[in-house]
């Protein structure tokens, strides 16, 4: 259990800290845009929080609410945990990611110090932000690992979306725009379903064994 509000004063004065310790701080650029980022702090931060956790034979299971503050929109929630890295031992998936990027981005924007760092962002990769990031990570992104951990782990991200065609358009142009060579990771849409991987074999290779879900 936690004091979400509590929670936030320490953020802020942790912030607060941090600009006056840092070269940034010094220049007076961080503070120019603290203002607007403690205030994002505060609005994030209300209510309780409370957690509980618990173990079954073959999973943990983490719960989370928050009480009280300001309700949030509803979020599409995860649908499956399906498309994973071959053998997979650890998974993270997220639901409503992308929308959930849209609304904070315009939040970011606003301050100051972020705006030029996402403008700077821009002109470096060429991507159109948030728009871009918000196809990329589609509707659910499913993060995980499996194979052979010891010697040759796979690494897989899956976005699922309408438009896969278009996340791996903005991934390849995110590659090109970093000077990443042509081949370091593995790219594989299938269905409604983007691969991403560490490797082509980790791609192939994903979405294809025992379903998480019908465990």
């Amino acid at each position: 259990w936690a004091d979400a509000t509590k929670l936030g004063e320490l953020v802020k004065a942790r912030l607060a800290t941090a600009a006056r310790s840092s070269a940034l701080g010094a220049l007076g650029v961080a503070g120019s845009g603290l203002g607007g980022l403690t205030s994002l702090v505060g609005n994030a931060y209300q209510g309780r929080y409370v957690m509980g956790v618990h173990a079954t034979d073959g999973s943990i299971e983490v719960q989370v609410e928050s009480l009280g503050g300001k309700p949030e929109a509803a979020l599409p929630g995860v649908r499956g945990i399906d498309h994973v890295a071959a053998h997979a031992v650890g998974v993270v998936a997220i639901g409503g990611l992308g929308s959930r990027i849209q609304a904070q981005w315009q939040q970011l924007s606003a301050i100051s110090l972020y705006g030029g760092l996402f403008a700077q962002l821009h002109r470096s990769t060429g991507l159109t932000l948030p728009g871009d990031l918000e196809t990329l990570l589609g509707s659910e992104l499913d993060i995980s690992v499996g194979a052979d951990l010891a010697r040759s782990p796979a690494i897989v991200a899956a976005s699922t979306s309408k438009d896969p065609a278009a996340a791996k358009a903005v991934l390849d142009k995110l590659l090109h725009g970093t000077g990443t060579p042509v081949g370091s990771i593995g790219e594989r849409i299938a269905g409604p379903v983007f691969y991403v991987g560490n490797s082509r074999a980790a791609v192939d290779a994903a979405g294809s064994g025992h379903a998480i879900t019908a465990n």
